[in-house]
């Protein structure tokens, strides 16, 4: 893994400390560069925070990339005509080894492993505080270490549900710093230590601070995603089951306040990536390939993609929040007719002074409800299903009546769901990948080049290719089928 320790070296980013509820102030690089440096629990604290700051990955990981890369990779926006090429690569499904995307995620993520292991192995060192505040200083870490490996496994490894998991190639384990090359582990290997990780850190965490941090609800969240993934539905039900205990669903003008304004500490949100009020980078402006980094000029917005008419059609528009939540109808941008634009990450955030910005929401209550309907439905407990299904709805769609459904009716119901309130929050790509499903985009009034894209479920790019760098500096490194070396 040599090419991540030199670039873990010199990657330059912010450590991140909470102040109140609301903001993250950032403050320059931090000169720890190794075990030593941990002593104090003051020193712990500022490597938490930099485990936060490889989190954000100045954009490079969850900061907007994680999002972005495959909101744009599915059906359910289309680039508009003449639109900037942003993201083009993976909208046009012509990533290769050598193309930045996956480098940049795969550098991220192994320096957000890194910075975990480092304070990992020097927690001993640890002599300050309570016996509780040290543990959950490393059942934060062991989380943010499981959650790293959890999101490289997922792109760069063939999906657990349709591997051979004790032979398909995963992603290299890493659990300490150092120059030596690795070999990839077995899918099964990797998702027993994501496991073994975060239930250790369950073990460990009594807290949920902040919500820029992770605590014990973002662990339940983790886990109940982990099982989902892997079809494990009695977990998934578990760990689903503790979060819908412990963090209420958001209704009506609380959940429109999440996207508008970034919400609460009440609201059903656990965990999301901080974004500083004052800042303005392109590689965190979750919102600007939606609405448009800049003002409208001339009366029009700037954007690159528009949602589907298909996923449009998908929502109760007269009684769902999330309608008038994620779309403007009527929008004018240049040279086409006017759009409905997506605006669930709002050009207007009140708390930020650039257009676009919004802080990334990780984990939600609703997808634990999501993640339990469907493993009910999946073991067979139909009424049970149902109630998740329904009591979501009813959050979300004014004056909702439900009428139960079973077998394909509904697990189809809870797929669309699923699509409808996670939108533009990486999961379709996912869902599709690990169901076994491709998609096709129909061409649609406005939209540019590769609009007419069908992608089969065996299509190769579902998994994305090791990094050229990587397979250059590492020669125990295995490629993924069907890429070559550029």
């Amino acid at each position: 893994m040599r090419t991540i320790k030199i670039i873990t070296a010199i990657f330059t980013v912010f450590f991140m400390t909470a102040c109140g509820d609301d903001f993250l102030d950032l403050t320059p690089p931090d000169g720890i560069a190794d075990t030593e440096a941990f002593e104090t629990l003051d020193d712990f604290y500022t490597g938490l925070n930099g485990i936060y700051s490889a989190i954000r990955g100045g954009g490079s990981y969850w900061g907007k990339n994680m999002m972005m890369n495959f909101a744009v990779s599915t059906n359910d926006f289309y680039a508009v005509q003449g639109f900037t090429n942003q993201w083009g690569t993976q909208y046009a499904w012509s990533i290769q080894a050598g193309t930045g995307e996956g480098a940049n995620l795969w550098l991220a993520g192994y320096q957000t492993i890194t910075r975990a292991s480092n304070l990992i192995s020097s927690w001993d060192n640890l002599e300050e505080g309570t016996q509780a505040e040290r543990n959950q200083i490393l059942g934060e870490a062991k989380l943010a270490r499981a959650f790293a490996h959890f999101d490289l496994v997922r792109v760069f490894a063939r999906p657990y549900r349709l591997a051979n998991p004790a032979t398909d190639l995963g992603v290299p384990i890493v659990t300490v710093e150092n120059l030596e090359e690795k070999p990839r582990n077995t899918i099964g290997e990797v998702y027993t230590f994501i496991i073994n990780e975060a239930t250790e850190a369950l073990n460990l965490m009594t807290q949920n601070r902040e919500r820029f941090y992770m605590g014990v609800n973002a662990g339940n969240a983790f886990l109940a995603r982990v099982y989902h993934e892997m079809g494990d539905w009695g977990n998934a039900i578990t760990y689903a089951t503790n979060v819908i205990n412990a963090v209420d669903l958001s209704t009506g003008e609380e959940y429109i306040n999440i996207w508008r304004n970034d919400g609460s500490a009440a609201d059903e949100v656990i965990f999301l990536v901080g974004v500083h009020q004052t800042e303005f980078a392109n590689s965190l402006n979750l919102g600007g390939n939606f609405v448009g980094p800049n003002p409208p000029a001339g009366g029009n917005w700037r954007i690159d993609y528009i949602p589907a008419l298909e996923l449009i059609d998908m929502y109760d528009k007269d009684n769902d929040v999330r309608y008038g939540a994620f779309f403007q109808e009527d929008v004018n941008v240049p040279a086409i007719p006017p759009v409905t634009a997506f605006i669930k990450y709002p050009p207007d955030n009140p708390l930020f002074s650039n257009r676009g910005m919004n802080q990334m929401k990780v984990f939600r209550a609703s997808e634990a409800y999501l993640i339990r309907a469907e493993a009910y439905a999946q073991t067979g407990e139909t009424g049970l299903a149902n109630a998740d299904l329904e009591a979501l709805r009813a959050a979300r769609i004014s004056g909702y009546s439900h009428t139960d459904l079973s077998g394909d009716a509904l697990l189809q119901a809870i797929y669309d769901e699923r699509r409808k309130e996670m939108v533009a929050e990486s999961s379709r790509w996912f869902d599709l990948r690990r169901r076994g499903q491709g998609f096709q985009r129909t061409p649609q009034p406005g939209t540019g080049p590769d609009n007419d894209l069908g992608i089969e479920a065996t299509n190769y790019r579902w998994i994305w290719a090791i990094p050229q760098g990587e397979m250059d500096a590492n020669s125990l490194m295995i490629q993924n089928p069907g890429y070559v070396a550029d």
